[in-house]
């Protein structure tokens, strides 16, 4: 299927909105490395003094929209894009050749959802450079999706791509239906954006293969981390409907020195709803003394 182009998409998007987002895409160019033959991009941007390196959720892409405007000012941001791996170990070894790329020895991470899983995973196996760590929205290896991953990917591997591209829009939509009346063109197109030109059916697959590689291979226990000195946040949502109560309760049980912090009334992507809250969160816990305020 072709892609869109960005005046098709966004073209009942108010001029303001369309302009914000052209200028941050040209401001901020991708940088790539190519590691074990792999082309990985990723942005390199902020004036903060702490360094950060965010690792998004299943939208792939590394400008992180909605974070950025606030984490540009507080962290010097590394964000990455995901190439379509299916093992988490090539992501892992992939995260860590850019931060040496990037002479980084030491940062923050915050990964949100499929984030959190590789976050999971780096500070185990990089425990000396991640100072502190949040993992958000996100789940354990969990047999459950082990099944439920094995049995999608077999399942897409039948549909064809236009079916799966309104599958995917359809629950981007759903998962990111808490955002303001005046904005609400905008998060539309800019979904249909990500559906049509960022998250094909080969990435959709890769998803559920790492999911599945995750709760396959990967066996954590409460121990794995109490000799780390560093320090961890959980974020998790009252109404996460991508990773229930049930799934929060068992990361939790992971991580006993942890810090949680539960954001009631948000969904799976509660910075949409709860962008207030969920920013101090994040600034509070990474030693950012002042707090959010709106753009």
């Amino acid at each position: 299927m072709r892609k869109k182009s960005f005046q098709e998409i966004y073209q009942k998007v108010p001029a303001n909105q369309k302009e914000r987002l052209t200028n941050f895409r040209k401001n901020h160019p991708y940088k790539t490395l190519v590691v074990n033959n792999i082309q990985w991009e990723y942005l390199r941007y902020g004036n903060g003094e702490k360094n950060l390196l965010f690792l998004t959720g299943g939208t792939r892409i590394g400008e992180s929209y909605i974070l950025y405007p606030h984490l540009e000012k507080k962290f010097k941001v590394i964000s990455l894009s995901y190439p379509f791996l299916t093992k988490v170990e090539d992501f892992i070894e992939g995260i860590a050749k850019i931060l040496e790329n990037e002479e980084i020895t030491e940062t923050y991470l915050l990964g949100t959802s499929l984030g959190g899983i590789f976050g999971q995973e780096f500070v185990r196996c990089y425990p000396k450079k991640i100072k502190k760590i949040i993992i958000a929205n996100t789940m354990p290896p969990s047999p459950f999706y082990n099944r439920r991953s094995k049995n999608v990917v077999r399942l897409l591997t039948l549909l064809p791509k236009w079916y799966i591209r309104n599958l995917t829009k359809k629950n981007l939509l759903k998962m990111w239906g808490e955002v303001a009346e005046n904005e609400k063109n905008f998060w539309e197109a800019y979904i249909d954006d990500l559906a049509c030109n960022h998250m094909p059916k080969v990435w959709i697959k890769s998803q559920f293969k790492l999911s599945y590689d995750f709760s396959n291979n990967y066996n954590y226990t409460p121990q794995d981390l109490l000799n780390w000195s560093g320090e961890m946040l959980i974020i998790n949502s009252e109404r996460d409907n991508t990773f229930d109560a049930t799934i929060q309760k068992r990361l939790i049980a992971l991580y006993p020195k942890a810090k949680v912090h539960t954001i009631k009334e948000a969904g799976h992507v509660p910075v949409l709803k709860k962008k207030k809250e969920y920013l101090d969160t994040i600034f509070r816990f990474f030693d950012i003394e002042k707090t959010f305020e709106e753009s």
